[in-house]
């Protein structure tokens, strides 16, 4: 690309998330009219990089709106960010980019790490873009792009790259990660902010926990890089100029990491919503030590905030320290949720399953635990060692690591290492974790509402300025699911309840009610799944069981005719069969009659073939839309098998494909 033309067309592209995860709220999203949860900040914030006057930008989120062929044709660059979670649409979308002659850049943290396996792609941006992108813009004008640009913190990240990449790559050690306050305002203007029910900004980078399982203290640092509360605050300004008038996600890595810091920026953020009317309900990521210090949640209960993610990550205090969470075995936890929840701050939290050191009665723990601290959106998944962490590097290091991560470790009935305790046994007590959680009529998330709501200060009433027409949209839409569900006893009663005992609790038992349906879908639909899975595996090894006993059977027919069938019993049917046809006039009667019983043995074969799709169809209609998309590839799987088996006897069966 040259600098010829005075202004050049990028389109920013970011891959569409799976909608069958807990993190997509995908079935909640559509009760209240929106499409995702959260816009590609990343991107905006690129676009605000790139000079008015010499780009000219288009966005598509594909979670938003579809790839279409005449943006792509429109652009003369098209910049990618994306995720572990983006993975597959990625590779898909780069495939189609690449077939369509363009010069793709890709950035973000799935590419930053996954470089090596990511095909299709012209240039690397590896790393924060503020520490690179003066020399990558200046090559990308004289239309002199290197492969990567990059600015490793580690020896280690540099070694790698330079043998990947050699000279081609502009690789920059640096002892210091970027300072935060090189970010420009992200161009939020491209937005069409209906579409998202949050809007995201960022106060701070890093985090000081050093969780073994956890890439971000790794890729930003442990010491937490604050933006200047003025720059902060000017996004504040340009979202409510913008007619933003919903939930703010502050998307640190850990809000308070830097506890004195957080606390200044709080008494700032709280006056500029007194003065602007509280228009953000306020959405962050911490720890569980928030609890330990009343002044900061004085503070953060008084700027609006009214949700926290924090990774509780498991009761057992053994695997806690064995993955370096030791912040969370000091003191009770449970005391320090209710402490929190008590200021109208809601939890939503991280657990897992899969700790080498995880005790036997794990299940039962973890499951109690989650009542117990009435935490209703619990975010329960499987450890999963990703790329750069410590903990793959330990796996690596023991040969344990058993494939990629695919970057979802919720509601996925699979691991991507070996664990210590039985693989069985380590993926049984997780689905009874989960059963127990998101059971199907609800019974344990409702209760968990209830511990909730017990613990909710009287009279607080939830910021925001939905209009009422949306309110009453959400709420009918919200009682047109539940009146279908096998949990609407609960849910009913659970709204009745709150109406009588604690009123001003309502609007937010309306919220985890809709928020409630969506981990209900997606944990029933992955039970759904693997039920099916579990099913068709068992049917085709009694399928293979069933054909060994007619393989037996026949290779005796054979043989009694004088066939020498060996291992391929479908040759020496082959030749049985031209040799015995029942309209040969030589054909001796024994002949005739061995012909007719393999027939036989084969016409069984075919019955018993038919009978296994057929119930493999019935089964497999059941299932809801999700499951049955996501099963797909693995019915196809399934019905080549079945055709591969019977093939060993000869048989030509009619293909098993699934009519949906």
């Amino acid at each position: 690309m040259s600098n010829s033309r005075a202004t050049l067309n990028v389109l920013l592209l970011y891959p569409e998330t799976p909608r069958d995860t807990y993190w997509s709220f995908s079935h909640a999203l559509g009760m209240i009219g929106k499409k995702a949860s959260t816009p590609p900040l990343g991107l905006l914030t690129i676009a605000a990089m790139l000079p008015e006057d010499r780009f000219s930008l288009r966005l598509t989120d594909m979670n938003i709106k579809p790839l279409k062929d005449v943006d792509i044709e429109w652009a003369d660059a098209i910049f990618v960010s994306s995720m572990i979670a983006h993975k597959d649409s990625l590779v898909q979308t780069l495939e189609k980019l690449k077939a369509m002659g363009k010069l793709v850049v890709s950035g973000g943290p799935y590419t930053s790490t996954a470089y090596a396996e990511t095909a299709n792609v012209d240039c690397f941006l590896i790393g924060e873009a503020e520490g690179i992108w003066d020399e990558f813009m200046a090559d990308l004008l004289a239309g002199t792009l290197k492969t990567a640009y990059a600015r490793p913190v580690r020896a280690s990240e540099e070694k790698l790259l330079r043998d990947f990449f050699g000279d081609t790559a502009s690789i920059r050690p640096a002892e210091e990660y970027p300072d935060v306050d090189l970010a420009p305002l992200p161009r939020f203007d491209l937005l069409d902010m209906n579409q998202y029910s949050l809007m995201p900004v960022q106060a701070s980078r890093g985090c000081p926990v050093g969780c073994e399982f956890c890439d971000i203290w790794r890729r930003f640092g442990r010491k937490a890089r604050n933006k200047a509360t003025e720059r902060l605050l000017a996004e504040f300004d340009e979202l409510h100029r913008l007619g933003w008038r919903d939930t703010v996600f502050l998307v640190d890595d850990n809000f308070i990491g830097n506890k004195a810091r957080a606390k200044s920026l709080l008494k700032e953020i709280i006056a500029w919503q007194k003065a602007h009317k509280y228009p953000f309900p306020l959405l962050t990521e911490s720890t569980l030590s928030m609890a330990d210090d009343d002044e900061l949640l004085d503070l953060m209960e008084d700027a609006g905030f009214n949700s926290v993610f924090v990774g509780i990550e498991t009761p057992a205090h053994e695997s806690l320290k064995e993955t370096r969470k030791h912040i969370n075995t000091t003191g009770s936890m449970n005391d320090k949720v209710a402490k929190i929840q008590a200021r109208g701050i809601q939890l939503m939290s991280g657990f897992i399953i899969g700790f080498d050191a995880d005790p036997e009665d794990i299940a039962d723990r973890m499951s109690e635990c989650i009542q117990e601290m009435g935490i209703p959106q619990a975010m329960i998944g499987l450890l999963s060692a990703l790329p750069e962490t410590d903990l793959h590097d330990r796996l690596a290091a023991d040969g344990r690591i058993l494939a990629g991560s695919s970057g979802n470790n919720t509601h996925g009935f699979e691991m991507n290492f070996v664990p210590t305790r039985p693989m069985e046994k380590v993926l049984a007590d997780y689905k009874k974790v989960l059963d127990a959680a998101y059971s199907r009529t609800l019974d344990g998330y409702f209760d968990r509402c209830r511990v909730l709501r017990s613990r909710w200060p009287s009279g607080k009433r939830t910021l925001g300025f939905l209009p009422l027409s949306i309110k009453i949209r959400i709420l009918t839409t919200y009682l047109w699911a539940v009146i279908r569900s096998p949990y609407r006893k609960n849910a009913l009663w659970f709204i009745l309840e709150t109406a009588l005992k604690k009123p001003s609790f309502l609007v937010e038992a309306i919220t985890l009610g809709v928020k409630g349906h969506h981990l209900w879908a997606i944990t029933r639909n992955a039970f759904e799944v693997e039920n099916m899975r579990m099913y068709m595996l068992d049917g085709m090894r009694r399928f293979a069981d069933y054909l060994q006993g007619k393989r037996s059977d026949l290779g005796e027919v054979l043989a009694r005719a004088g066939q020498q069938a060996g291992d391929d019993l479908s040759v020496a049917w082959e030749s049985f069969k031209r040799s015995a046809s029942a309209n040969a006039s030589d054909a001796s009667d024994d002949m005739r009659a061995a012909y007719r019983r393999a027939e036989e043995v084969l016409r069984e074969v075919e019955q018993y073939r038919q009978r296994v799709q057929t119930d493999v169809e019935t089964r497999f209609n059941r299932l809801s839309s999700e499951a049955r998309g996501k099963l797909m590839a693995d019915v196809d799987k399934f019905a080549a098998e079945l055709e591969r088996l019977c093939a060993s006897l000869g048989v030509e069966p009619v293909p098993v494909r699934v009519r949906v």
